[in-house]
């Protein structure tokens, strides 16, 4: 089974926790010589799965059994020619699940009680990820992106095209916005609305029951995040959708042109750079923000308490340093945090047990790449 990752996802995938649980990354090519490379990795990453199986004292028997539907993929050409920069898969005996997604991971394959999530949480890191909507009259394409790649998502009841959204609306729909469409005499228009952008004789009203409807699925998927939303098309598109959308987050900069001829490699690299710049903006705002009450009770880098305030839903905004590890156990039930200066068997990274509090409860979540920036490897902001 293929999906898509959400918070609602990945908190499904950490509460379960009984039996052995194979999770699996590795970097992946669209096209090339690479994609051979990829299967063959792929290949071998199974077997060092199938062998931390037989290591933890399941029968090889057994150990074939759990990872078969994953083998089968290895003969399926079409999967391989249809991926994003990271693959990743959870298998456990109640489980099997695909994502492609805009990650450049290192190759890892852990074998545990429960799934290895800690390389996913990047995307919910608020100053890497975004999403981004491409939209023209022929195409309505939608991405979740971080600084590596972009990946497609798919957005239940979204028009494909503007066609797509008014075609119960009106039945001469599909004649009317037919890009090419000829006209059946001199006093009829052709199509009313082009790749290149919104012609002049095209009606408002149709344009903004095709944004309208766009925006309507966007919401239902999104409902009020606040991961940034750029959108990518003509700017008179872009006008009127930012005035109709109920979406809080989306920027005020834009992808310029007709974004149909783009891939998304293309789209991304257009698109990273005004993202990139606003979640510098944003990220040096929280910083500031946490350092304007650092010393008051409404901050602490103390991670005993941090993960205290987390677990209760207090953690408005969390900082965290990239690369950055603090080993030990947490009892929320005892309110208890025991740290190790080395990792033990059992312990869990609690920096990442923060984040993913945080996250559950509605907190953002900030990566800084040098410690120096926060002053620990964590830092947070209380809501009271």
């Amino acid at each position: 089974m293929e999906s898509n990752l959400t918070e609602e996802k990945l908190f499904t995938l950490l509460g379960q926790n009984k039996g052995h649980h194979v999770s699996l990354y590795m970097p992946t090519h669209q096209s090339g010589a690479e994609v051979r490379q990829d299967i063959t990795r792929f290949k071998n990453c199974l077997k060092k799965a199938e062998n931390q199986l037989v290591s933890l004292a399941m029968r090889p028997a057994d150990a074939k059994t759990l990872l078969h539907q994953a083998e089968k993929l290895l003969e399926d050409s079409s999967f391989w020619h249809h991926l994003a920069s990271g693959l990743v898969l959870f298998i456990s005996k109640n489980r099997f699940e695909i994502m492609r997604l805009p990650i450049d991971f290192e190759e890892i394959v852990v074998t545990e009680s429960r799934f290895h999530i800690k390389p996913l949480l990047r995307l919910f890191n608020e100053n890497e990820r975004f999403y981004l909507l491409a939209v023209s009259a022929n195409s309505c394409r939608f991405f979740l992106g971080t600084r590596d790649a972009l990946t497609d998502v798919s957005v239940r009841d979204m028009p494909s095209s503007m066609a797509d959204a008014l075609r119960f609306d009106d039945p001469e729909s599909q004649l009317q916005f037919h890009t090419g469409a000829p006209s059946r005499s001199s006093g009829d228009r052709a199509a009313l609305f082009h790749g290149q952008g919104v012609g002049k004789d095209d009606s408002l009203d149709n344009i903004h029951r095709y944004l309208n409807q766009v925006d309507q699925a966007l919401h239902n998927l999104l409902g009020t995040t606040a991961t940034p939303l750029l959108f990518a098309g003509v700017g008179s598109l872009f006008s009127i959708f930012s005035e109709i959308t109920r979406n809080t987050s989306i920027l005020d900069d834009f992808v310029h042109g007709n974004p149909d001829s783009l891939k998304p490699y293309e789209l991304h690299r257009r698109a990273w750079p005004i993202v990139e710049k606003h979640a510098l903006k944003r990220a040096r705002k929280a910083l500031g923000q946490y350092r304007e009450y650092a010393g008051t009770d409404i901050a602490s880098s103390d991670l005993r308490v941090i993960l205290t305030h987390a677990f209760q839903g207090r953690v408005e905004t969390l900082l965290i340093t990239a690369h950055e590890q603090v080993w030990g156990r947490y009892n929320p039930s005892k309110d208890q945090v025991v740290l190790h200066d080395e990792r033990r068997k059992g312990d869990e990274d609690l920096i990442d047990t923060a984040a993913l509090y945080t996250l559950s409860k509605g907190g953002m979540v900030y990566m800084f790449e040098e410690k120096s920036r926060i002053g620990s490897p964590a830092a947070a902001l209380f809501r009271y």
